[in-house]
């Protein structure tokens, strides 16, 4: 179950970082993949990637620092468990 929407605009400054929150729950605990178009975000130093660790926490985030303009762009997650994939 998504329990927010994901479709606001976010803005940021060049240099600035720019954080979004999805909250999901399931049984099991969901796997996400954050993509901006077609491609998945892959962790690095500028892109991190948090997944709740903690019972009772269903808050993933994902962060882009020092903000560029090839960072603009439609982003999305996709959520999977064994029950499917939003």
């Amino acid at each position: 179950t998504l329990t927010n929407d994901l479709d606001a605009t976010l803005q940021a400054t060049k240099g600035e970082s720019m954080t979004i929150k999805l909250s999901a729950i399931g049984t099991p605990r969901p796997d996400i993949i954050w993509m901006r178009g077609n491609d998945d975000l892959v962790p690095s130093d500028r892109i991190q990637v948090h997944a709740p660790i903690e019972d009772g926490d269903d808050t993933y985030t994902i962060t882009i620092l020092n903000v560029q303009p090839e960072d603009q762009g439609d982003y999305s997650a996709k959520v999977t468990n064994v029950g499917g994939t939003l």
